[in-house]
């Protein structure tokens, strides 16, 4: 098998006269089978980790034989698409007589060229055929070697393109974490502001409360004051009218009220004296809440 692969590479076989190159409609078919050998070639050439690990389980017998099925099946493909187009311009241009091609298409090694370029396709005329070719197919067989060409080109180009498309998205998905980072850290960021804010509320409202407690302990003292006037005038009245009867000592009625009224101005001021100090604990409570507000404040400010 081997054999025959190495002789048809040598061989050089080339189209005869009467099956040029492909042109005009029969072109892309012939593109289109000279990508499949290129393609099986270069895979041949440069498996990937998959084949690779393939082929180091498989035989060299059953590669070459795979090779050589799949080179048969392409010549014999490359004939069938030359055969359509010879047919096609003998029917164009009135010809009666058309040989068949028997000659296979030989391939060029590839050992020597890169990946990126398909197989080379030895389409030169033989010597006992040069006279049978004419410029068109010269000018048909030079162009299917450029198309061959500019296919390989652009398989490279479409490569380099996929793997800088492959590029982009990685950095484009480097730069959407990075962003989903960021948004993570601005809303973190803003729920400790909104507890912040929600803490100093709950601080403002609690000091209104407390100096809305001071504001009525105040109003309490001022009663308390205003009371206590109130019963010193009237302890005045009574010292007064006590001194103006007390020719009159002899009513033992007149005692018995001064006692009385005496007992309920010391009752009084015993309750103005517990009043007194029940404000006193009020006013001293308030300034200690109120200095720990402040201090709140400062740390909370701090903080911010």
């Amino acid at each position: 098998g081997s054999s025959d692969v190495g002789r048809s590479s040598r061989k050089h076989a080339p189209l005869s006269p009467s099956y040029p190159a492909p042109a005009s409609s029969g072109t892309m078919q012939w593109d289109d089978a000279m990508s499949s050998v290129s393609a099986a070639m270069s895979d041949a050439r440069h498996p990937s980790i998959g084949s690779r690990s393939a082929l180091d389980n498989n035989s060299v017998t059953g590669l070459r034989d795979r090779l050589l099925r799949e080179a048969r099946s392409e010549r014999a493909r490359c004939l069938e698409v030359a055969e359509a187009a010879e047919r096609r311009r003998a029917e164009l241009r009135g010809v009666c007589h058309a040989s068949t091609q028997t000659d296979p298409v030989a391939f060029a090694g590839s050992s020597n060229h890169s990946a990126s370029i398909p197989t080379v396709v030895d389409l030169s005329p033989s010597a006992g055929a040069d006279a049978g070719w004419s410029q068109r197919d010269e000018a048909e067989h030079a162009e299917a070697l450029r198309t061959i060409q500019m296919l390989g080109q652009k398989g490279s180009q479409s490569r380099f393109t996929e793997s800088r498309a492959g590029e982009l998205e990685a950095e484009l998905r480097a730069e959407r974490a990075g962003r989903q980072e960021l948004d993570a850290q601005v809303s973190h960021e803003r729920s400790r502001k909104e507890a912040a804010q929600q803490q100093v509320l709950c601080l403002e409202y609690e000091l209104d409360g407390k100096e809305a407690a001071l504001q009525v302990a105040e109003r309490a003292l001022e009663r308390r004051d205003a009371d206590l006037q109130q019963a010193q005038q009237q302890l005045w009245a009574l010292q007064e009218g006590s001194a103006a009867q007390s020719a009159l000592a002899a009513s033992v009625s007149e005692e018995a009220r001064m006692k009385a009224l005496k007992s309920q101005l010391m009752e009084r001021e015993r309750q103005l004296e517990l009043k007194d100090q029940h404000i006193s604990r009020l006013l001293n409570v308030l300034r200690q809440h109120r200095s720990i507000s402040a201090d709140e404040d400062l740390s909370v400010c701090g903080r911010g």
